[in-house]
C-alpha cells in the first residue's frame, strides 16, 4: 500500500500545534504554520509559545517563558549546523549559551571558521538546561562524545527527563 498525503486542514482561527518534547523540528513547523495562517499558539516541552506575523513576512516566535539552551561545540563541529541551532532558537526567544568543549573559548569549526563560545563547558556543569542541542560535523561529533563533562551533563539531562537534541552525525556518535 502506498501512503497518500492528507491535506492540511487549517481552521479559520489560529491553530494550536502540540509539540512533543523530542521534536525541536516542531518549532520550525510552527514557524511554517504561522507563515500560512498569520498566527499560532502551541505547546513545546511543557511551555506555551505564541507566534505572530506582520503581513506574514516577518515571523516572530516567542516563548511565554524563556528556554535555557546549551549548544556545546568542539574543534571541527559543523558551523552551519551550529549557526542554525543557535539562530532559530534565539529567534524563538530562547536564552542560548554556546559552550566550548575544546579547552579554549575560540573554536576552529569544520571549515576553518573560528567561533567564540560564551563559556567553557566546565562552567556550564551544575546549571539546569531545558535543552542541550548538539551540532554535528566530523570529527567534531567525536570530540563532543569524548568530552567527559559533556557526557555527564547529557546523562543527567536524560535521567531528569529534560530535552537532548542532535543533528547530523551527533545522534549516532554522541548518543
Amino acid at each position: 500500500s502506498s501512503c497518500q498525503p492528507t491535506p492540511l486542514d487549517i481552521p479559520p482561527q489560529p491553530p494550536v500545534v502540540m509539540a512533543k518534547r523530542r521534536g525541536l523540528h516542531r518549532l520550525l513547523l510552527a514557524t511554517v504554520v504561522v507563515t500560512l495562517v498569520g498566527e499560532c499558539a502551541f505547546t513545546f516541552a511543557g511551555r506555551r509559545f505564541v507566534t505572530s506575523s506582520a503581513g506574514r513576512r516577518n515571523v516572530e516566535l516567542r516563548a511565554e517563558k524563556k528556554y535555557r539552551v546549551l549548544v556545546p561545540i568542539a574543534e571541527d563541529s559543523e558551523e552551519i549546523e551550529t549557526a542554525c541551532i543557535t539562530d532559530v532558537l534565539t529567534r524563538a526567544g530562547a536564552d542560548v549559551t554556546v559552550a566550548s568543549c575544546s579547552g579554549d573559548l575560540q573554536v576552529r569549526m569544520s571549515r576553518g571558521l573560528k567561533v567564540v563560545a560564551d563559556k567553557d563547558i566546565k562552567d556550564c556543569k551544575g546549571e539546569t538546561w531545558d535543552v542541550i542541542a548538539l551540532p554535528g560535523g566530523m570529527p567534531g561529533a567525536e570530540h563532543l562524545r569524548d568530552n567527559q563533562v559533556l557526557e555527564e551533563m547529557l546523562k543527567d539531562q536524560k535521567s531528569s527527563g529534560r530535552v537532548t537534541a542532535a543533528v547530523c552525525g551527533s545522534p549516532a556518535v554522541v548518543f
